[in-house]
């Protein structure tokens, strides 16, 4: 086991968090206009 792979995996795992992090953040949102635009439609 030499740093640079237990580096690389925990760069990898942060990297992989954050994707799904703002993934979710950004389907939030767009759920959240997508709401308001259904609102202002009616």
């Amino acid at each position: 086991m030499s740093p640079q792979y237990i580096d690389n995996q925990t760069i990898y795992r942060y990297v992989k968090i954050y994707i799904l992090h703002i993934d979710s953040e950004f389907s939030k949102r767009t759920s959240m206009s997508r709401l308001m635009r259904i609102l202002k439609a009616k």
